[in-house]
């Protein structure tokens, strides 16, 4: 049960002075977020392909998607240039290739030829997809904002919205006319908090699954503290009749040891009872009969 918000202990902090903790939580906090793997075309015609943490849905009536690039770097550049762009499905079975596109490479050197994806020619718009991925939407730029804080300043990141003009589904990902979110290839790689790549991405792994619930997935791992084992002293049976007495060493009443561990046992370590603190108050009378234990004939434990 979650405690009153009065008695809770926070973590308070202004970002503008540090979190105060080994990692920004920042991240963390605002996801899981599907990655924005961006496909452009420069004005001269060079692709490039590049994925993004900050990446999102807008708005419904039009579509209107858009991401964030923390620098000026050559997709929000293509994307001023030519005014398209096209965002691309990174499922898990993508996530390994798609890192490999974060790679610091030049203006002229393709991440499809870099990383052996294949190009698909859009239907509307002049940046290749990938063909790779099950779902893509070719987009077209709407706004390009360079961010600034709340004092005004410019911010060395900049925000690309646009139109989504075009979507593509795999048709194996449509059920009964339903996009499955179920299906395995529909299940998106997602943003893994605190390691940033080129681009502003991070590295991608993938998300809970669907039979895992949220409070389970969130949940502490509980930590196991190991049991001592328990020393046998010489002449001492290692297997307990029991109650049964069936010598499998079924729990009940445990065996009386044997004469000749008697003075091995009084050498032994004592161990010190544990404390239990005493009843407030005289203890109550049951008026019940006593229950006596069932013997062995009986077939009762």
């Amino acid at each position: 049960m979650t405690p009153p918000a009065t008695h809770r202990t926070l973590h308070s902090y202004q970002p503008r002075q540090g979190h105060g903790l080994p990692h920004d939580p920042f991240n963390a906090i605002v996801g899981p977020r599907p990655i924005g793997w961006i496909s452009t075309q420069s004005a001269a015609g060079a692709t490039n392909l590049a994925p993004y943490s900050f990446f999102n849905a807008f708005n419904y009536v039009p579509p209107i998607v858009g991401f964030a690039s923390i620098g000026y770097k050559d997709t929000v550049r293509n994307v001023q240039e030519t005014g398209e762009f096209v965002w691309n499905l990174v499922t898990r079975d993508l996530a390994e290739v798609m890192n490999q596109s974060c790679a610091a490479v030049p203006p002229e050197v393709s991440e499809f030829a870099l990383t052996g994806l294949t190009p698909l020619a859009s239907t509307l718009v002049a940046p290749p997809r990938v063909a790779e991925s099950p779902v893509t939407f070719e987009c077209r730029s709407t706004q390009v904002l360079q961010l600034q804080g709340a004092d005004g300043a410019a911010v060395d990141t900049w925000l690309v919205l646009g139109e989504v003009v075009a979507v593509h589904i795999d048709t194996a990902l449509l059920k009964d006319g339903v996009y499955d979110t179920a299906k395995r290839r529909s299940h998106p790689a997602r943003r893994r908090p605190g390691r940033l790549l080129h681009g502003g991405a991070g590295a991608a792994v993938p998300d809970v699954p669907a039979t895992l619930s949220a409070r389970a997935a969130l949940a502490p791992v509980r930590q196991v503290r190991p049991q001592p084992v328990r020393q046998v002293p010489p002449g001492f049976p290692a297997t307990g009749t029991g109650a049964r007495g069936d010598g499998a060493g079924s729990p009940g009443r445990s065996p009386r040891p044997s004469p000749a561990a008697a003075p091995a046992l009084r050498a032994g370590p004592r161990t010190r009872p544990r404390c239990v603190p005493p009843r407030p108050g005289p203890r109550p009378q049951s008026s019940a009969r006593p229950r006596h234990r069932a013997g062995p004939s009986s077939g009762r434990e």
